[in-house]
């Protein structure tokens, strides 16, 4: 492989002639040969360029260990600018996409971190919302069971009454007439304890199952917002209950 000293080349109008040696270059300087706005280049690769210092006789004495100074064309000049403004706007392109993308994750964090506030919201609500349908399930179950007493206690009130007309179809002595009398009184308050508790009863039940269809639809809702966090383990599982309309 040949050395940057002997890989010269010269250019006399269309015919590229080389490689030549740096000494040879000098030679065909001092002989006129090689003229001023002749071009020149070292190797294969770089631009052509025109001489300097160091190859003619009317500058500075030198000698063929020189360096031969080559000054830029204007057409490596603007190669050179070329490159010098594509690299910047390569640098600029790149400096903008960064900071596109931590705009972007900047957003998706900020907006990922509202879903799961959102989600952590909605969980603890779901979660008072549990216990107060359990709350309401018990009244239910404890009004329920008031209403099957009380029926039972009027069933007894109801023959005891009956009897007492039966035995005394005729009219009642003052002795059986009392204790009638306090039958009917005691069956007619438990009557209207009944009423009053069937009452309840039903409106507490229409409210149990909408606050059911209300809690098994937000628990719906629930899972969708974790889906759109796309994890499985933000979300603590939640019971659905039954009974709803």
């Amino acid at each position: 492989m040949a050395s940057l000293e002997d890989d010269w080349y010269y250019r006399k109008g269309n015919e590229v002639i080389g490689p030549v040696s740096r000494e040879e270059l000098h030679r065909l300087a001092q002989e006129g040969v090689l003229q001023p706005d002749d071009f020149v280049r070292c190797g294969t690769r770089l631009p052509w360029s025109n001489p300097s210092r160091g190859l003619f006789p009317q500058d500075a004495p030198a000698t063929a260990n020189d360096d031969i100074v080559i000054v830029p064309s204007e057409g490596s000049a603007n190669l050179a600018q070329k490159v010098y403004h594509g690299t910047r706007k390569l640098i600029i392109i790149a400096v903008l996409f960064g900071v596109l993308n931590i705009v972007l994750i900047g957003s998706q964090m900020v907006w990922h971190g509202h879903l799961q506030q959102k989600l952590d919201r909605t969980e603890q609500e779901l979660e008072i919302e549990y216990r107060e349908i359990l709350e309401n399930g018990d009244e239910l179950n404890r009004l329920l069971q008031g209403i099957n007493d009380s029926e039972s206690r009027i069933a007894s009130l109801e023959s005891r009454i009956e009897a007492l007309e039966d035995r005394y179809t005729s009219g009642m002595p003052p002795g059986a007439y009392d204790r009638y009398s306090n039958l009917v009184d005691e069956r007619n308050a438990l009557a209207l304890t009944y009423n009053n508790s069937l009452a309840r009863y039903n409106n507490l039940s229409t409210e149990y199952s909408t606050r059911i269809d209300n809690y098994n639809s937000r628990v719906e809702e629930a899972i969708i917002l974790e889906k759109r966090i796309a994890t499985t383990w933000y979300l603590v599982p939640i019971p659905r209950l039954a009974g709803g309309r």
